[in-house]
């Protein structure tokens, strides 16, 4: 996941009623010392705290600099806790606090695990004073709107003297939750004013119109807050001021600001900035850096759905492996809507007859390791394939809204030639500027299966660990090789139209909201493979960032409808808003209409000359189906 807010870093020195103690970024090294704790894994015992450039479950890249600290509850049972203990800290009586970052995310809170704050006199938890309990979830309190970094505030007792020991107590109140990850610790004098804007709510993308400016700010100094200024700015564009007056917000004190003068979103790419001023007539603030925020957002005309790519890398020599097998297949069992996508691209070591060199190499730096899985491409996004570490990333990935969609259209498939072909088609959600995109189709097949121990899949999990797919059948009653006889692999990669990294010159550098842009795929299918178990997947590629900004699937079953007849029935109007004319030379004829992904939608029996009314389907691409006792003709048909 990127951060969601960026915020301006006061280079300066701060006002002296801020007089930071100590602080901690991470960037080097972990720095405090910690307790271990036991993998519930693997039973090893390992750091329960560790120093992480790049985050997994979640995602998340340090706040800022090389380096953040992660507590390990994604590795362990229940009830886990482990220590991050501080060096020895000399407070001499006056206020203080510990500030932190936090990194929140929106998965859901059954795995919610926390970080709690103490302080004692001794660098061990026994008899330490607890400061504050902390959960990174953006539903609990204090809720916030969006995935990201957030400051976490934890006040001393007054008057704390003497030398002291902060610790962060990390605590699984799960299982294999997510992890924790916190940046940028800094133990420091309270200020005597200290206004902190804690909030923005506006998503990162939203539909243009008219947008109130609303949020939250608090009270973090040991001043009562009794007038403000509340601002905002678009762009490089006209300041907006409001003056809040009549306050009395104490220390600690949270309050819902709304603005009174609107933004008026049109469609594009911009920044907003939010920030605080004038706080009781003018005092200066002892704290600059947590007054503002600044947000890039995107306008769209319309939000587009969100289909999620994961590629994840597997083999049958690979006895970890079925772990992946079950992750894809309760995945697509579960997400019925198409929106998930997975990609089962084997690599050859040993014998695997499924080996797809040029794929794997495309994959090298995000998906090395046999079994590992990437979503969208993106290096953030490395996924170990088992189903709830998968589900939880899919989630969040989902809840994006992605700036254009691909869809995949006038596809046709020659019998004779075993040539498909396919259209790939984008739009964009507004105009934008300065894009290299890229667009591919990846060719996928199921069921698939062979006739020697080459496609035998090994399976570490037989006779000691349950891995049970939606079904109920469980790898651990399976044997260690389970057999080519029985064995069938899905969503297996086969080719790449236009390579790993796509076609070139289809998006322009600039492109408008509403305009198709359009690029014709061939390909000609092995004798080997099955058309009825082929699956195409369309590719909107980020060449700037190598991931994949948006995807569509036209699903197995589907493409040997498009092998057109048109010399028997004729359908008018086409395209059409549903009300369709059908006239055949054959008699007793039935129809069926198939929706992209395959699913049949409508049937009825058919007249010579027959009208029929679909207009309560969505607008759209569909496949008609003419068939009787003697023949089968499939039509394409447009609802607009």
């Amino acid at each position: 996941m990127k951060k969601i807010y960026f915020f301006i870093l006061i280079i300066s020195s701060i006002n002296s009623q801020s007089q930071v103690l100590l602080s901690q970024s991470f960037d080097t090294a972990i720095g405090w010392t910690y307790n271990s704790v036991v993998n519930g894994q693997t039973g090893a015992t390992e750091a329960g705290w560790i120093r992480q450039t790049i985050g997994t479950n979640p995602n998340c890249s340090p706040y800022v600099g090389n380096g953040m600290a992660c507590f390990m509850s994604h590795n362990v049972l229940g009830n886990t806790i482990a220590g991050l203990y501080s060096p020895s800290i000399t407070f001499s009586g006056l206020n203080y606090r510990v500030r932190f970052k936090m990194f929140r995310i929106t998965t859901n809170t059954i795995l919610s695990n926390e970080i709690n704050v103490y302080i004692n006199s001794t660098n061990s938890l026994t008899g330490a004073t607890l400061l504050g309990t902390f959960k990174p979830f953006i539903n609990e309190s204090p809720s916030v709107n969006e995935s990201g970094w957030y400051d976490c505030y934890a006040n001393l007792p007054a008057g704390t003297t003497g030398s002291k020991y902060i610790i962060f107590r990390g605590k699984a109140n799960v299982g294999f939750g997510d992890n924790v990850y916190i940046d940028e610790v800094s133990i420091e004098q309270t200020p005597l004013v200290d206004a902190s804007l804690d909030t923005f709510n506006m998503s990162s993308n939203i539909l243009s119109g008219s947008k109130t400016i609303s949020g939250k700010f608090s009270n973090r100094g040991t001043t009562t807050i009794n007038s403000i200024n509340i601002n905002w700015q678009e762009n490089n564009g006209t300041i907006n001021t409001q003056t809040l007056t009549g306050l009395n917000i104490t220390t600690g004190q949270t309050y819902n600001y709304s603005h009174s003068v609107n933004w008026n979103a049109v469609p594009q790419q911009t920044t907003m900035r939010v920030w605080l001023t004038n706080i009781n007539g003018g005092v200066q603030d002892g704290y600059l850096p947590n007054n503002e925020i600044i947000k890039p957002i995107n306008v769209f005309y319309e939000y587009f759905p969100h289909n999620i790519v994961y590629e994840e890398i597997t083999g049958t020599w690979c006895g970890y492996c079925p772990k992946g097998i079950v992750a894809l297949k309760d995945m697509h069992h579960y997400n019925t809507d198409g929106s998930f996508i997975g990609i089962a691209v084997h690599k050859g070591q040993g014998s695997d007859p499924m080996n797809f060199p040029e794929y794997v190499t495309g994959l090298t730096g995000l998906s090395d390791a046999v079994p590992t899985g990437v979503f969208n491409r993106n290096n953030q996004l490395i996924v170990y394939p088992n189903y709830s570490a998968v589900n939880l990333s899919y989630i969040d990935e989902k809840a994006k809204k992605p700036v254009a969609k691909i869809n995949l259209s006038n596809t046709t498939w020659n019998s004779a030639t075993r040539q498909i072909t396919v259209d790939a088609q984008v739009l964009f959600a507004m105009n934008l500027s300065n894009l290299n995109y890229r667009v591919a189709v990846v060719v996928l097949e199921d069921n698939v299966s062979g006739t020697s121990s080459s496609y035998n899949q090994f399976n570490y999990y037989s006779g000691n660990t349950d891995v049970t797919d939606w079904e109920g059948i469980n790898w651990r009653n399976l044997p260690s090789q389970v057999s080519f006889n029985t064995m069938r692999y899905d969503y297996v990669a086969r080719a790449l139209l236009g390579g790993f990294n796509g076609v070139s010159g289809v998006i322009p550098n600039n492109v408008v909201f509403n305009t198709s842009y359009n690029h014709t795929f061939t390909h000609t299918l092995p004798t080997t493979q099955n058309v009825n178990k082929i699956s195409l997947v369309a590719l909107l590629l980020d060449n700037a960032t190598g991931q994949i900004v948006n995807a569509s699937k036209l699903v197995s079953g589907t493409l040997a409808l498009s092998e057109f007849n048109n010399n028997s029935s004729k359908i008018y109007p086409n395209p059409s808003s549903g009300i369709v004319t059908i006239e055949s030379i054959n008699e007793n004829n039935t129809l069926e209409v198939y929706d992209v992904m395959g699913k049949k939608v409508f049937s009825s029996n058919l007249e010579p000359t027959s009208t029929i009314d679909i207009s309560f389907l969505q607008k759209g691409i569909y496949i008609l189906k003419i068939s009787n006792e003697y023949s089968s003709e499939s039509h394409k048909l447009i609802l607009k």
